[in-house]
């Protein structure tokens, strides 16, 4: 028989994963799922305590676990985006989209600078002549080099249908800011299933099963 912090935690999973299919065409239904993953993954503690509270050496064990979970930026962040979602509002998410062509060829986007200055061409420096030169031909060169991308990317659509964009979608205020955030919450929620497993083989009695 499963604990009930393992039930909550199996719902967590679920939601997770419905968001971790909706991340490439449907940002609202993604939002969603992902947030209703936070709120069951927070809750697997609450559910914890109140399922082995009074167990033998439960108090102690346990009190090993939060100093752990107070210490973990990750927990604390999870902690926080609970309450957040369940008292004030939504969470917030950046994505960034890349999009692959014929499987051998990335495309980006591409910012260019346009650098003013205030002086005659004839009264500046050979250095800084040089250097707006310099600049002129590789912004050049990128251009060149997305215009062709992008050539590529209409005949790889037009003739082999490979094309595809991959969207990448990250919590706005992450602790870790470069992991998109489905990683982040899936990191989260292994944390937490070693948390039940222990608690799950320490006090299996109750459980009904040998």
């Amino acid at each position: 028989m499963a604990s009930v912090a393992r039930q909550t935690l199996s719902a967590a999973q679920y939601f997770l994963n419905s968001a971790n299919a909706a991340a490439q065409t449907d940002l609202t239904i993604f939002s969603y799922n992902i947030q209703a993953a936070i709120v069951f993954g927070r809750s697997v503690t609450f559910h914890l305590q109140k399922e082995f509270t009074g167990q033998s050496e439960f108090n102690a064990w346990y009190g090993r676990w939060q100093t752990t979970m107070s210490n973990d930026p990750v927990c604390r962040y999870f902690v926080g985006k609970r309450n957040y979602v369940l008292k004030e509002g939504h969470v917030d998410f950046t994505r960034s989209t890349t999009v692959l062509i014929a499987a051998d060829l990335t495309m980006h986007g591409d910012v260019g600078t346009i650098v003013i200055r205030g002086s005659p061409w004839y009264r500046r420096p050979w250095r800084i002549l040089i250097e707006d030169l310099v600049r002129s031909l590789r912004q050049w060169l990128i251009q060149k080099q997305k215009q062709r991308a992008e050539t590529k990317l209409r005949r790889a659509t037009d003739s082999t249908g490979r094309t595809r964009a991959v969207t990448v979608i990250y919590f706005e205020d992450s602790p870790v800011p470069d992991e998109p955030a489905i990683d982040l919450v899936r990191q989260h929620l292994d944390f937490l299933e070693h948390l039940v497993g222990e608690a799950e083989a320490r006090w299996r009695s109750i459980l009904g099963t040998s």
